[in-house]
């Protein structure tokens, strides 16, 4: 499980393809697909939380849920 319980940043550099379990964040939480393939996958553990945070970028992974 990602948890951010401040404001902090995932930042995935080109072509990095970052599967984790789970993703919670509070607000000011951000994860940033920095170009390329880059994306991030979620939901390995097929449990549900939130995440109050943004995700964005040019990353051509995308968000993908698992």
């Amino acid at each position: 499980m990602l948890n951010s319980t401040a404001a902090n940043t995932l930042d995935l550099n080109s072509n990095i393809q970052q599967h984790v379990g789970s993703l919670t964040g509070v607000a000011g939480s951000s994860v940033r697909l920095n170009g390329g393939s880059s994306g991030i996958w979620i939901g390995w553990d097929n449990t549900t939380h939130s995440y109050g945070g943004t995700i964005s970028g040019a990353g051509t992974g995308g968000v993908n849920k698992v």
